[in-house]
Formats: C-alpha cells, sequence, structure tokens
C-alpha cells in the first residue's frame, strides 16, 4: 500500500492537489514508517510550499532511514541553503548539536560556527550527496548557492560553473 499511497500523491503534487498529497503521504507513513523515499517526497513538497523546517525535518527523517540516500542530503542542503537568511538560529542549534555528539539525529547536520561565515549547514550536506555521487549536478550546484549565501563567493561561483558545465539546465 505504500507505493500505491505515494505514487497518487505525486499525482496530486502534480496537479496542484497538495493538501490530498500530504493526506497520502502521510497514509503512506503510517503503512510503513521507516521508508525514506516517501519521507523525501514529502519533504520536497514541503520545501516546495515554502516550509522549510518540515522539510528539514522529513530529510533528517529519511536519513536515519537510510544514511546512504545522496537524495535526502542534497534536498535537506538544499532547504538549508534556503534557510541562510535564518542562518542564525542553525548556529545556535548546531553549537548544541555538536555538545552531544552521540546523538545519531546529530551526526549528518552540518558544522557551522558563527565566527566562520564560510560554512553555512547545508555545505556538509551537500558534500554527503557528492561523496556519494560526484556527477550530481544538482547537488554541486545548490553547494555552490549555499556557498555564496554564506559568503564564501569564489566557491560558490566554482561550483555553480562547474555544475552548469556538468549540466546546462542545472539552477534555472
Amino acid at each position: 500500500m505504500t507505493a500505491v499511497y505515494t505514487h497518487r500523491a505525486s499525482a496530486y503534487t502534480g496537479s496542484g492537489a497538495k493538501d490530498r498529497a500530504l493526506a497520502d503521504f502521510d497514509a503512506a507513513l503510517k503503512a510503513d514508517p521507516s521508508d525514506p523515499f516517501v519521507y523525501v517526497s514529502r519533504g520536497n513538497l514541503y520545501q516546495d510550499e515554502g516550509q522549510l523546517d518540515r522539510a528539514i525535518a522529513d530529510y533528517d527523517r529519511a536519513i536515519m532511514a537510510d544514511r546512504s540516500y545522496a537524495d535526502a542530503f542534497n534536498n535537506r542542503g538544499s532547504a538549508f541553503a534556503r534557510k541562510a537568511t535564518t542562518i542564525a538560529p542553525l548556529w545556535t542549534s548546531t553549537r548544541r548539536l555538536r555538545s552531544t555528539p552521540s546523538c545519531p539525529m546529530c551526526s549528518p547536520i552540518a558544522a557551522c560556527l558563527p565566527q566562520d561565515r564560510t560554512i553555512c549547514p547545508g555545505v556538509a550536506d551537500l558534500d554527503k550527496a557528492l561523496v556519494r555521487n560526484a556527477r550530481d549536478a544538482s547537488s554541486l550546484y545548490n553547494r555552490g548557492v549555499a556557498k555564496q549565501q554564506a559568503g564564501d563567493k569564489p566557491g560558490g561561483d566554482a561550483d555553480v560553473a562547474k555544475a552548469r558545465a556538468m549540466d546546462s539546465a542545472v539552477g534555472h
């Protein structure tokens, strides 16, 4: 049933019926709360709707279910990059998470020091996605944007240029 709910939720998403899509994603997760694909799919819907905290929470759940799921790292990195305008609360959160290194939810979260604006919470997630798939133009582009927003314009510009050399349509 999980696949049926997920496919129908994707169809609802495509037709603009977001509430119906969310209901089906929720039903899929009730049937199988360990399916990382459903969490990423629902996270994508939340991210499209600008609900970045909810999206990040779903990407976290997907990563906990499958620590090698590159799309979960990529999409969470993208959500963190979109939150770059509110990076100060993330610094506080990251410092708190660093103080509890045994926490399984904390290990994939990017380090971000308030005195070092060249590192953004999304960059480390995108680094992990690129380790898993170095030819992923989307992850490379998103990392470039995250670096730019964090103040590393040269590094960000280099990533964006390399990503566009790999796929001219990326970021458009």
